[in-house]
């Protein structure tokens, strides 16, 4: 095995129980695995999921003997040390404790929630490994049976068994929803996001009612689960404090807080900067406090350019793609350089055949643009619609319904593999790499901002730095120098 061709085991120090350790990361890799396995130095951790091994010079140069074979052994990150685990901090008399629900990360039992269509309808399909623990569970509910016919454990798709599934399994077995497994209901959503820290000592459930008002107000189900996380860290944080204390919180406490995450764990501006928008939502409409919102500190943002693939590699990676309806999905996001949401909630109806537009409907911010519909684009949907026949949504999933974020993830990185392509790159790169084509192509920055549907002109101006045409043509000083 070539050198470059190696996984990479990145070595990264930490502390635990006041132990100086160093965590091994790397991606999934079973041959790794059972190396790490193999030799009794190398442990691994249930509650944070990782191997590690004893910081020190002998184990580290010892681990990185019997790995290199293997793997490239990254050291970069060795000397920045994760927290103490057991740290707190007291500020204004506010202990704060960085909080990492244990139970939550100990490797459970997981049942997983499938829909599944019969002639009576849709039910919940219960897939699951062979276990004394979930079967005495189901064995004992009302809210599910066996069918003999299709030889599955079933339950009805509605929110009364759904609470009822939760309870029952909760929390020493995960449930996992299937992404096909489409729900609706807030509650249900808010105690399947919650179900694993029920276990925890002193947790505090999030408010309903915050949940509900997120929803009320429109907020995508992304948002609503990373505000709903984001708030229930704070409120947990503060061990010592209820519900009713933290209420009469002001903003200094709140920034007291934000400089405790930067002081304790290397969080990015972009989840500080979400986990104050999180906090200012909940003081602002579910307690309608008179708090002095805009003082509250925002960390400033990193300005990182975005990942772009060349048009050859964009090529590459469609013609990897066998699918028809698959195709049809990767091709509409890149030709229109659609966001992943707005692909998944286009309709039959918003394809515009006869002025070769696409509408969309309620994107980002809740506004309506159009796009344009190419002639290659168009061929490849009329293709794809021909086979498939959808009834509602331009793409459709297995059971019905909208195509889910996650097929649509999992398509991308099969097609890259597919074509070749080792970086890492993200399904929104697509957008990005239509934006910058646009512009390599001559296109005016400012239908490009109509296109992409941005609010301001600098958010568009960012393609600048990533074009090639501009840097390419300019003359490098050196180019002068004659030796």
């Amino acid at each position: 095995m070539e050198n470059h061709e190696k996984p990479i085991i990145w070595f990264q120090g930490f502390r635990y129980k006041n132990t100086s350790l160093v965590r091994l990361n790397f991606k999934k890799n079973d041959t790794i695995k059972k190396r790490m396995d193999a030799n009794s130095w190398i442990r691994y951790n249930e509650m944070y999921r990782c191997y590690y091994i004893r910081h020190t010079p002998y184990y580290i140069s010892l681990t990185g003997e019997v790995l290199s074979d293997i793997a490239r052994i990254n050291t970069n990150y060795l000397n920045k040390k994760e927290p103490d685990r057991s740290i707190s901090v007291s500020v204004n008399n506010d202990r704060m404790y960085t909080w990492n629900p244990g139970k939550a990360r100990i490797k459970k039992e997981k049942v997983y929630l499938l829909p599944v269509k019969y002639e009576e309808g849709i039910f919940i399909k219960l897939k699951f490994r062979h276990s004394k623990e979930i079967f005495s569970r189901i064995s004992n509910s009302q809210a599910v049976w066996w069918d003999k016919k299709h030889r599955v454990w079933l339950a009805k798709l509605d929110s009364k068994t759904l609470l009822a599934l939760i309870n029952i399994f909760a929390p020493k077995v995960t449930i996992v929803k299937n992404s096909d497994l489409h729900i609706n209901d807030v509650l249900v959503m808010k105690r399947l996001m919650e179900q694993s820290y029920y276990g925890d000592k002193g947790f505090k459930p999030c408010p309903l009612e915050y949940v509900e008002k997120l929803n009320a107000m429109n907020y995508s189900w992304n948002t609503i689960k990373t505000y709903h996380y984001l708030f229930l860290k704070f409120i947990n944080t503060f061990h010592n404090r209820t519900i009713d204390q933290i209420n009469r919180f002001n903003e200094d406490n709140i920034n007291k807080y934000h400089e405790f995450l930067k002081q304790q764990k290397d969080y990015s501006s972009v989840t500080l900067n979400q986990s104050v928008n999180a906090i200012k939502f909940y003081y602002k409409f579910i307690l309608k406090q008179d708090i002095e919102i805009e003082n509250i500190e925002r960390p400033r943002r990193e300005k990182l350019l975005p990942q772009v693939l060349s048009k050859e590699e964009v090529e590459k990676v469609m013609r990897s793609i066998k699918n028809k309806k698959q195709r049809a999905i990767m091709f509409t996001i890149y030709s229109c350089g659609l966001r992943i949401g707005e692909v998944i909630n286009l309709k039959l109806t918003d394809i515009l055949y006869e002025r070769k537009l696409i509408n969309i409907r309620k994107s980002k911010g809740k506004k309506d643009r159009y796009v344009k519909l190419g002639k290659k684009n168009k061929d490849i949907l009329l293709e794809y619609l021909e086979e498939y026949k959808p009834k509602d949504w331009l793409f459709e999933g297995q059971y019905g319904g909208k195509y889910s974020t996650e097929s649509i993830r999992k398509i991308f990185k099969r097609a890259l593999s597919g074509a070749g392509i080792s970086r890492s790159f993200k399904v929104h790169d697509l957008r990005h790499s239509f934006a910058t084509h646009l512009l390599e192509s001559g296109t005016d920055l400012r239908i490009i901002q109509v296109i992409l549907g941005h609010a301001s002109s600098r958010t568009t101006e960012i393609y600048t730095h990533v074009s090639t045409c501009n840097i390419s043509s300019i003359k490098s000083p050196g180019d002068d120098f004659d030796f």
